[in-house]
């Protein structure tokens, strides 16, 4: 029986996605260099020209999984990181404590995340050509927002040299706990990052952005 043109362009998709979430795992691994196209195509069970065919070559790939992580991440936060007014310095606050823990469940309770974290992290320590499609994707625009955010609820100038450090601040709190997360597990006595632990987060989110907003203030008067 010939298969029909919509079964197999879900072939294709389910194949693309397969060998999208190998490399993606393999990349963030072993690196661009460490990683070979022959293994990732093993790891999705895919026939190694599969790669040519979806992608062109490693190259190719490499820059499909940062566009694949952008396109989820942003997926993921655009909830949180909205293009909502706020009318006043308070629930400017209110909007930059949700939008940030927002992110922490993401990027914490998201299973997938962390093999996307482990690709950033490799592109932030070793920037590749292919490294602006991580900034210009999500992270400067998810910066600028948080700025945003910030400025409005403390009066000052969102793209301030005080303003960016101050959300960059507050964006470490979030991820170490992915970035260093054996670390911080075996410190807190935490087996994992559940519902109770993404509560008392919540609460420390929310009390780092109330203390560094009034330090701002009380700075500019």
């Amino acid at each position: 029986m010939v298969p029909s043109r919509q079964n197999a362009k879900e072939e294709a998709s389910d194949t693309r996605q397969k060998l999208l979430a190998a490399a993606i795992e393999a990349f963030g691994r072993r690196g661009f260099d460490g990683t070979s196209i022959r293994d990732v195509a093993k790891a999705a069970g895919v026939n190694i020209a599969g790669i040519a065919y979806h992608f062109g070559g490693k190259e190719q790939l490499y820059r499909a999984c940062l566009d694949h992580i952008t396109e989820k991440v942003r997926a993921g936060l655009s909830h949180h990181l909205g293009l909502e007014v706020a009318h006043s310095s308070a629930s400017a606050r209110e909007a930059l404590k949700d939008a940030l823990y927002g992110m922490t469940r993401f990027i914490l309770a998201t299973p997938e995340v962390a093999s996307f974290i482990r690709v950033v992290v490799r592109e932030q320590m070793d920037p590749s050509p292919a490294f602006d499609i991580l900034y210009e994707k999500f992270m400067e625009p998810m910066h600028r927002r948080l700025c945003v955010l910030w400025a409005n609820a403390t009066g000052g100038d969102p793209e301030s040299e005080e303003s960016k450090i101050a959300v960059f601040s507050l964006l470490g709190q979030v991820l170490l706990f992915r970035i260093a997360r054996a670390g911080a597990l075996r410190r807190m006595g935490w087996r994992e990052i559940g519902e109770r632990e993404l509560k008392a987060l919540k609460h420390q989110i929310s009390a780092s952005i109330d203390l560094l907003a009034q330090s701002s203030e009380m700075h500019r008067r």
